[in-house]
């Protein structure tokens, strides 16, 4: 390469995203785990547990749910699973609008996990506890 023969140094190769300033949101403490995102927002448990959604363009705040939910939320399509220490909440993406509720017996250990049909939760029980995300009715517990 003759560029490299020149130089001695490889040629850099072509930035692979167009260069855009970074949005950058400041938070009063670290949130609970990881964010989520879908739908051009990231979610984010606050610390006191609320729920919030952040334009991923903007770096502006879309909604903010008062939850206290106790560990990272899931975004799963149109949707936000979050659990509390008493209950996993379905939340709409698009507002943080409360889809559903249900109870969940010896509050949840670890995040939720969705799939097309289920979140499943696991509890302090120890159990495992698939809920139906179309009826919101706990299935059944696995042990």
């Amino acid at each position: 390469d003759p560029a490299y023969a020149a130089t001695n140094r490889p040629l850099a190769p072509p930035p692979v995203f167009p260069r855009a300033r970074a949005q950058q949101v400041v938070l009063p403490a670290l949130p609970r785990g990881a964010p989520s995102t879908g739908g051009g927002l990231a979610v984010i448990v606050a610390p006191g547990g609320d729920v919030v959604a952040i334009d991923l363009v903007t770096g502006a705040e879309t909604w903010r749910v008062p939850l206290k939910a106790t560990h990272r939320a899931v975004v799963a399509g149109d949707v936000v699973y979050a659990v509390t220490a008493d209950s996993v909440e379905c939340l709409a993406l698009v507002d943080g609008a409360v889809r559903w509720r249900t109870p969940t017996p010896h509050g949840a250990t670890a995040p939720p996990l969705a799939t097309e049909q289920f979140v499943i939760v696991a509890t302090a029980q120890p159990a495992v506890r698939p809920i139906q995300t179309s009826t919101a009715v706990l299935v059944r517990s696995m042990a």
